[in-house]
């Protein structure tokens, strides 16, 4: 998160996310409270529900690719290196829940990506 800050500056000036909680850290916590419900249903749909079963008729790779297309497209808006990770890391995310058998590894990674980008952008 370090590194992509330093890289594009542009994470700094749209986190956090939320305009509230730029300037209140209750108004972040309580942000990042509801957001980490929002990852749940997020990752149980990308990393739950679509990659389990497309992997049963796509094999593990072509559901990984096969998922990370929309999960990147649903961060259009966001800064481009963002969007432009987001496919590779929804790649690894399906792949760390493939092998787990379950989505919570990519609620407890997505979750925490963004609240430390958040935070980061909090503090700076």
């Amino acid at each position: 998160v370090l590194f992509a800050a330093w890289m594009d500056p542009e994470f700094l000036d749209f986190y956090p996310e939320y305009v509230p909680a730029r300037t209140s850290a209750w108004e972040l916590f309580k942000y990042q409270l509801g957001n980490g419900f929002y990852m749940v249903g997020w990752e149980f749909f990308f990393r739950g529900f679509l990659i389990f079963a497309l992997a049963r008729h796509l094999g593990w790779t072509g559901a990984a690719i096969f998922q990370a297309i929309p999960f990147m497209l649903l961060h259009e808006g966001k800064p481009e290196l963002e969007m432009a990770a987001s496919f590779g890391g929804a790649v690894l995310l399906a792949y760390f829940c493939l092998r787990a058998r379950s989505f919570w590894p990519a609620v407890a990674l997505h979750w925490g990506l963004n609240l430390s980008m958040e935070v980061l952008g909090f503090c700076w």
